[in-house]
């Protein structure tokens, strides 16, 4: 995420794992202020968790104590993971450099806490295993995996097409009934609908279908496509009705008479085409942005794979 560059830029931690909860997801691991510390974030959560190593002899108040009774850190969450370690989480703000004021506040704010009240940087580890960006000594063997296996996962994992078909249809049904009813009311930022139903139908087949292919955006552009016609005849099947209902026509009457009136009848031919043009035009930009993203996020251990080669 471009909005955590300045841990790298500013604060030399390396970035290293990725997917320990899914693809698009990284952490940062070093010290900071001689303090070994974690950083895991995760675009999808919107939430980044600050893992410290602090440690200390005795301790006459409580480390968690001490950290919530500080006003910046009482919108955080902060848990204590073992003797030795803690981690504080917080909600990442949608501009970059809000977020970046935020995370130094809370580090300022954290390691000058600890340094008052005599906490050491966690110094079991011996020289030669004093690496910190291996793991191997900070209890998250279990919650971490390597790239290899993140792959070999990955590709075993079946996409269950089925599962992310039902995903789409469904979004796709709800995009039918909001375009009806803006197309009734004000039909001119339709096509913003579009917009959304392709960024959405892409993350919910994702999500349902566990994984995607080559096949996928071919499922999911054609569901789209066909979506699109059937609710711009319903949209006009409608407006109908609703414009002429006074006159004492039906629906049922309105279902008829419309489709033959768009073959037939010139003016509301072109009106029909135009209106397919547009939304088909914004869903096909939304598609292939939304979908280039996703795709991109799924390949990324490729990259990190390279780098550390």
């Amino acid at each position: 995420m471009k909005k955590f560059d300045f841990l790298e830029t500013e604060y030399h931690l390396e970035k290293k794992y990725l997917g320990f909860t899914g693809k698009g997801s990284f952490t940062y691991s070093g010290k900071i202020k001689s303090f070994s510390s974690v950083v895991k974030v995760n675009p999808d959560w919107k939430d980044c968790f600050i893992t410290i190593q602090a440690q200390k002899d005795s301790e006459e108040i409580a480390l968690i104590d001490l950290l919530k009774r500080n006003e910046v850190l009482k919108e955080t969450n902060i848990t204590i993971d073992d003797n030795s370690s803690f981690t504080i989480s917080y909600k990442i703000p949608f501009f970059a450099s809000s977020n970046k004021k935020r995370f130094d506040e809370i580090i300022e704010t954290t390691i000058s806490i600890l340094k008052k009240n005599f906490y050491n940087p966690n110094i079991i580890l011996t020289e030669e295993k004093e690496e910190f960006s291996n793991f191997e000594n900070f209890n998250y063997k279990e919650k971490f995996k390597n790239l290899d296996e993140i792959k070999i996962e990955y590709n075993n994992r079946e996409e269950n097409i089925f599962l992310g078909i039902l995903g789409v249809i469904g979004v796709s049904l709800l995009s039918m009934i909001a375009h009806i009813i803006c197309d009734i009311v004000d039909g001119e930022y339709t096509f913003v609908l579009y917009v959304l139903l392709a960024s959405v139908s892409c993350y919910t087949y994702k999500q349902l279908a566990g994984k995607i292919s080559k096949k996928s955006p071919i499922f999911i552009f054609i569901i789209l496509i066909i979506s699109l016609f059937i609710t711009t005849v319903l949209s006009f099947i409608f407006s109908f009705y609703y414009f002429y209902r006074e006159s004492g026509v039906l629906l049922s009457e309105a279902f008829q008479e419309v489709p033959p009136i768009i073959i037939s009848d010139p003016e509301v031919r072109e009106l029909f085409i135009n209106n397919i043009l547009i939304c088909a035009g914004a869903l096909t930009i939304s598609f292939i942005i939304t979908f280039y993203r996703i795709f991109k996020e799924e390949m990324e251990y490729l990259k990190f794979k390279k780098i550390r080669k």
